[in-house]
């Protein structure tokens, strides 16, 4: 049990920048007068959205995910993930990889739930990136981000 609690803390703890960077401010400041592109329509997807920002369902969820796993996280984990891969279907070439890698937790759990494993080590690690590059990606086009929040250090790997 002690070895279960303290993969519980690592995920916690990895899930601590994916949440401060992926739980920006989600306010109206987005410009919306830009012309819409396959990059702004990637960009207000991930960070603005119609109602809740891909960039907080993926936080949100891989938090929910770090504090116990069920069916309920299980059916958003999935969720998400259709979302992530929707958005990589209509997002251009130039954000794949980064989609990929913020897909990787979500693909690795529905692998383990496949299999029916107990336990699955998700890799935290490479959405963290995968967000990282792209809010690069979308600040080298000039998006206009809403307010963002501060952020933390990752531990590379959970397991849920």
């Amino acid at each position: 049990m002690e070895g279960m609690e303290r993969r519980t803390l690592a995920a916690a703890s990895a899930i601590t920048l994916a949440s401060a960077v992926l739980l920006v401010g989600c306010s109206a400041d987005a410009d919306d007068t830009a012309a819409s592109t396959p990059v702004t329509e990637t960009c207000t997807e991930m960070y603005v959205g119609g109602g809740d920002p891909l960039e907080r369902a993926v936080g949100d969820v891989l938090i929910r995910a770090s504090q116990g796993f069920d069916g309920t996280v299980a059916s958003s984990m999935n969720a998400v993930g259709k979302r992530l891969q929707e958005l990589e279907k209509s997002a251009p070439t130039s954000f794949t990889a980064a989609i990929q890698k913020v897909e990787q937790p979500f693909l690795q759990v529905q692998e383990g739930l496949d299999q029916g494993t107990e336990s699955t080590e998700i890799d935290i690690a490479s959405a963290t990136e995968g967000l990282t590059e792209i809010r690069d990606l979308c600040a080298d086009a000039g998006f206009d981000f809403p307010s963002a929040a501060p952020t933390a250090a990752a531990t590379p790997s959970a397991t849920s």
